[in-house]
């Protein structure tokens, strides 16, 4: 099976399944694309591992892209009253996010704030952990 069956092209596929994961407590739908140029171009050999990569990533990995997102704000934001908490980020965090496939196989979690959605951050997973604004990784 491949696992392009079922996904929806536009600029990029969006695979049809679709993962719950749990991010600071709260639970958020989880949407998959692989970056392509063209629907004919299919996926590239990189895109694919970083696919199996994430997934099993994802299994075990949310602590460490908690702790993560919580270094980047608490450097950003130091004079946040009370600092950046995992409360708060329950509290302020969307209910769904995307993970991206760029073509190099360059992986990022996109994740927003009900109060700032266009202020989102890309939490890279591949080739290392790592914390951008959004702006940054796209």
């Amino acid at each position: 099976m491949s696992i392009l069956e079922g996904a929806i092209f536009d600029y990029g596929f969006e695979l049809k399944d679709k993962h719950n994961i749990s991010l600071f407590g709260k639970s958020i739908e989880m949407k998959i694309t692989l970056d392509a140029y063209s629907e004919d171009d299919g996926i590239t050999a990189e895109q694919e591992q970083a696919y199996w990569k994430v997934k099993a990533f994802l299994a075990g990995g949310m602590a460490k892209v908690e702790k993560a997102i919580l270094e980047f704000y608490g450097k950003m934001y130091k004079e946040f009253e009370g600092g950046f908490t995992a409360e708060k980020m329950r509290k302020v965090l969307r209910e769904e996010c995307y993970i991206i496939v760029k073509l190099d196989g360059e992986t990022a979690l996109l994740i927003s704030q009900d109060s700032a959605p266009e202020n989102g951050l890309a939490v890279v997973i591949l080739p290392n952990l790592e914390v951008q604004t959004q702006d940054e990784w796209l």
